[in-house]
């Protein structure tokens, strides 16, 4: 008898699973997207959304971080473009792009 409650408790869990990651996804695009929040909110949830989407691989997670380096640029502060750019490089190195990754590490450090 405990079977059957077994599979069908563990869909239920691997479903809300499933749903609560992408209502975190949302939740920081929509933070960062959003410009009636402060700039050190925006940024920060770009870099965390940018981070969460190397789960999905790094074409993502780097799509994401030009993104928060636009911003960056637009807000003119260097620290932030130097973080972005450091985390572009990140993915780049994750494919084994050596050569591009060095070139964002190089970079980060002239901004830095």
């Amino acid at each position: 008898m405990k079977g059957y409650y077994t599979l069908p408790a563990f869909l239920v869990f691997v479903v809300l699973g499933l749903t609560a990651q992408k209502n975190v996804q949302d939740s920081l695009l929509f933070r960062f997207q959003n410009s009636a929040e402060i700039d050190s909110v925006r940024y920060q949830s770009g870099i965390t959304l940018a981070r969460y989407n190397m789960r999905f691989g790094p074409d993502s997670s780097r799509a994401t971080g030009k993104q928060v380096l636009e911003f960056a640029k637009s807000t003119n502060n260097k620290t932030w473009e130097a973080d972005a750019i450091k985390w572009i490089g990140i993915t780049h190195a994750e494919q084994g792009q050596f050569t591009k990754a060095q070139d964002h590490f190089l970079k980060n450090l002239v901004l830095m």
